[in-house]
């Protein structure tokens, strides 16, 4: 396992797949897998394959997910659900100067849907091959 810490806005996040997040503490863990590192990221130019891990959120005080889930076979789907919104944490406490506000995009695993991720903490750290498997969508292949 290799933690890379910061250079968030250096991930390209729109065909990632998310797993389920879990919360430990003020701490989030959302295990993600076809990452990929943009031009500038200091591992940009030696990976250029798809990246799976765990997105790790320190300092969590919010995390809100907008998802719009899939009808019918997500290859070939027959609309969409109307978008909801989950509220994963909210914890007492304002935003400090600490915090930083980090979104993110991409294809939730369950359920099949397309979410829209807000996620209001102190850092963010990449957790890259952190020894879980990466998130399958069969649906998709």
């Amino acid at each position: 396992m290799k933690i890379i810490l910061g250079n968030f806005d250096k991930l390209h996040f729109t065909e990632s797949m998310l797993g389920a997040p879990s919360i430990q503490g003020h701490i989030l863990y959302v295990p993600i897998s076809n990452l990929f590192f943009l031009k500038g990221h200091e591992f940009s130019e030696n990976v250029a394959i798809p990246l799976a891990g765990l997105l790790v959120f320190r300092g969590v005080i919010s995390s809100r997910r907008k998802l719009t889930e899939y009808i019918g076979d997500p290859k070939k789907p027959d609309g969409f659900k109307e978008e909801y919104e989950v509220v994963d944490v909210t914890l007492n406490g304002d935003a400090n100067q600490k915090h930083q506000k980090f979104l993110f995009e991409g294809l939730m695993e369950i359920p099949v849907a397309w979410v829209d991720w807000d996620v209001i903490a102190e850092s963010f750290e990449f957790h890259l091959d952190a020894g879980i498997a990466p998130v399958h969508y069969s649906a998709f292949s």
